[in-house]
């Protein structure tokens, strides 16, 4: 019970560890054994701006290195070309693809052969596994070509992940030996590219990668940035200390409850042992000492064996994962992390053998040896202490609602443990509800009722997880059902609009023709921009903001990229249909606005980045097809009339790209209209199974002590002719009875925290969305009981007890 959360922190530490590959892990996938990598876009000619403490920034114009002008630059080495970009196939769908020759030793281990051969020739692929479904041959409808499949590779770090790689000028039609619009070169040179190689190379705009510096100090990732913050004095927010303070808590709790009735029931097997002790002199702190000392012993040997097993576990559920598709790199965990929690293990496993000590020094010593049950007075917690910590943590939850969400896990962390003192007491009262009962089941309530001790510690271990799964589900559930209620699409469905911050009309051009090639059989709406007087670049063309309406973009309704202008043509495409009486006014050079409560007295008010605005212009309003679409379209009257002048820099077609991230020249950018894209149930699914862990191991474990501890009922059972079907209805009575009373309590603890939970995440303007996710909820209150009592009635071993002839 010790190590259990031991093994599931370490394990799921290991697992995102081994799955999170830093920079300088994944250098050999990256960059095979060159020595450098060169990127072939860079700045020609920079302007260098030192900054101080060796620091510098550069500007300049941009520039695409070639080979030749890079090999003076890199005496004796050698450049091999490499490209990396996503490439289309007769699917329409684009998947990454890669150019390097993977024969030459400079690549070597940057994808592992797996089956057939190396491409050798121009129009020849190898493919990643799941790519294999896709034949032996391949169409790029973009260069109107056909490739040859030739073998089958594996990227070491992400083995299950799409990809095809080829030699230079196969897949992307351009040979990156004479210059690329992107990718690079890698380098195989005589020595290693040092410090102040790099720093020289850079000061010319060469962007270059080094191995020798990345293996010396690897890649700053997000765990050394937080690092970095303490080291320079960040200041860490109170709410921040409160959260960990009480989840430190919370971990030593639930350790100790877990491992509780294991110390209960080795101290019943041990009282002949001490009270032997205790006859030869030993005195009361020498037998609180022994069993201390078990707590220690045993609380040590379980963080070992936790993380150890945690360790592989997580491991190998990185190695799991990553056959579907996940990123994997070498077995890695963090051990600030696993550390502290072994170290926690130890101190629970010592609290929890605290009780069964002061009742060994309580025992009587006269009793035991003679063979009579020892006179053990039955505690029923401390009520008043439970109810007073209760009240307190209610208190300040709702203080605490509309603050940070680590308040509230404070706050009701005094709840959790003012019903931890509570649950003898509920495990009494409650067992005098089973005189109703089937005959197994009353026996179970009354066994476990009458051990008060162990039932409640297995029962409150139940109860504190079923608290934090219940809030965080409810909670963060709530979260999507606000975010989801509140967003605002800008556009119909099913919609992709393509931007262009350029300032020629001939780049603008290119981008309509890259379109047009990227999205075969698509119709496109041209739109207009407005343009900043004096300048070369778009500005945004914004509505009032609409109380509580957000849409992608919270900050600017309509998004970042505003309302467009244009004809009717694009009228009809956003609202939709055709609409007369909106077409007539559109005509009339009025603004039709798409969201009520914007027109007032036939105007709408407009802002715009620059002098004159906000600006009120005639409108109408028109609901469009789609349901909740915000924004609007301006004709080229109004907007000629407010005094702008603008320029197309946007396209719209209802065309539904299977990959969001297109290949556009730069200075476009993309944005397709796909709803609220938020998935709530892998995360409910993953609250699930934590609760399953904990609630049906800690249940299980306690059924198998309370099974142990009770043989000489079980013996008795079976003499007077009960079935092996009334003991495993013991035992799942048993099992029943200390996860229903802790799934139940938990449940209406971590309601309560849940709510306070959703104030704190959803409160706008005073409004508050509650959502319960009621499957999620039932599955927690009714399944899991029912599955613990399934699997210790099914599993649970059921030999009947051997009867012992006592002398009397």
């Amino acid at each position: 019970m010790i190590a259990l959360p031991v093994l599931a922190i370490t394990g799921v530490v290991t697992a995102l560890s081994t799955m999170a590959v830093s920079e300088r892990e994944g250098l050999t996938t990256s960059m095979g054994a060159a020595d450098a990598y060169v990127e072939a876009f860079g700045l020609i000619n920079p302007e260098v701006h030192d900054m101080g403490d060796g620091r510098f920034s550069m500007s300049g114009k941009g520039h695409t290195w070639t080979a030749g002008e890079l090999q003076p630059l890199f005496p004796g080495a050698r450049l091999v070309p490499h490209r990396e970009e996503s490439v289309m196939l007769e699917d329409r769908a684009r998947y990454p693809g890669m150019e390097v020759d993977l024969r030459d030793p400079v690549s070597s281990g940057m994808r592992r052969l797996v089956e057939g051969r190396l491409p050798a020739a121009a129009g020849e692929v190898v493919v990643s596994p799941p790519m294999r479904r896709m034949g032996t041959t391949l169409q790029l409808p973009q260069r109107n070509r056909s490739v040859k499949v030739v073998g089958v590779v594996e990227n070491p770090n992400q083995p299950m992940g799409d990809e095809l790689v080829s030699l230079p000028g196969t897949l992307f039609g351009e040979d990156a030996r004479n210059g690329l619009s992107g990718g690079g070169w890698l380098v195989d040179m005589p020595e290693p590219l040092l410090r102040d190689d790099v720093d020289r190379l850079i000061r010319k705009g060469i962007h270059v990668k080094s191995r020798a510096l990345l293996q010396e100090r690897g890649s700053l990732d997000p765990r050394e940035d937080a690092l970095a913050m303490f080291s320079y004095g960040f200041a860490v927010p109170a709410a921040m200390v409160a959260g960990f303070g009480a989840l430190l808590l919370m971990i030593v709790l639930e350790t100790a409850v877990l491992a509780g009735p294991a110390f209960a029931v080795s101290l019943r097997r041990r009282r002949t042992e001490l009270a032997m002790i205790s006859a030869q002199g030993g005195s009361s702190r020498h037998l609180r000492t022994i069993v201390a000392t078990d707590g220690l012993v045993l609380g040590g040997l379980a963080a070992v064996a936790g993380a150890a097993l945690g360790l592989g576990g997580g491991v190998a559920a990185a190695y799991v994962l990553s056959r579907f598709g996940s990123r994997i790199g070498p077995p890695d965990t963090q051990w600030v992390v696993v550390l502290p929690v072994m170290l926690l293990s130890v101190i629970s496993g010592l609290v929890a053998a605290l009780v069964p000590a002061a009742q060994a020094a309580r025992q009587s010593t006269t009793a035991v040896l003679a063979g009579r049950a020892p006179d053990v007075r039955i505690r029923t917690g401390r009520p008043l202490l439970g109810l007073a910590l209760i009240v307190a943590g209610l208190a300040a939850t709702f203080a605490a609602h509309a603050s940070e969400e680590m308040w509230i896990l404070a706050a009701m962390t005094l709840v959790v443990v003012g019903l931890v003192a509570l649950m003898p007491w509920l495990v009494a009262r409650c067992g005098r509800l089973a005189s109703r009962l089937p005959l197994p089941f009353r026996l179970a309530v009354r066994d476990a009722s009458r051990h008060r001790g162990r039932t409640a510690s297995a029962a409150a271990a139940v109860m504190a997880v079923t608290a934090a799964v219940m809030a965080f589900g409810i909670g963060y559930y709530s979260n999507y059902v606000d975010n989801r209620d509140r967003y605002v699409p800008i556009q119909p469905l099913g919609t992709l609009m393509i931007s262009g911050e350029v300032p020629t009309t001939r780049e603008w051009a290119e981008i309509k023709a890259k379109a047009v090639v990227t999205l075969p059989g698509a119709t496109f709406i041209e739109a207009h921009e407005i343009r900043e007087p004096g300048s070369e670049e778009n500005s945004i063309l914004m509505l009032p903001r609409q109380g509580g309406r957000c849409g992608p973009m919270c900050e600017r309704p309509g998004g970042d990229y505003g309302i467009p202008v244009g004809d009717e043509r694009l009228l009809r495409f956003l609202l939709g249909r055709d609409d007369p009486a909106a077409t007539a006014a559109f005509a009339a050079g009025k603004v039709v606005v798409f969201e009520p409560g914007l027109v007032r007295d036939g105007k709408v008010r407009i802002s715009a980045e620059m002098t004159g605005f906000p600006a009120d212009a005639p409108a109408v309003f028109v609901a469009p097809s789609q349901p909740k679409q915000a924004g609007a379209v301006v004709p080229f009257t109004a907007a000629k009339k407010l005094g702008l002048k603008t320029w197309e820099r946007r396209l719209y077609t209802r065309y539904t790209p299977r990959d969001e991230m297109l290949m556009l020249p730069s200075g476009a950018s993309s944005y397709y209209e796909a709803g609220y894209r938020n998935y709530m149930t892998p995360q409910l699914w993953a609250l699930f199974g934590v609760a399953f862990f904990f609630v049906v191991s800690g249940t299980f474990i306690a059924t198998r002590l309370a099974a142990a501890d009770s043989r000489p009922d079980l013996a008795t059972v079976h003499a007077i002719g009960g079935s092996p079907r009334v003991r495993r209805l013991l035992l799942a009575g048993q099992a029943g009875y200390i996860s229903g009373i802790g799934v139940l309590t938990g449940a209406v603890t971590g309601t309560v925290a849940g709510i306070a939970l959703t104030w704190s995440l959803t409160e706008r303007a005073g409004s508050v969305t509650i959502a319960i996710p009621w499957l999620f909820v039932l599955g927690v209150v009714v399944g899991l009981p029912l599955l613990a009592m399934v699997l210790a009635g099914a599993l649970m071993r059921n030999a009947p007890p051997p009867l012992n002839r006592r002398p009397t």
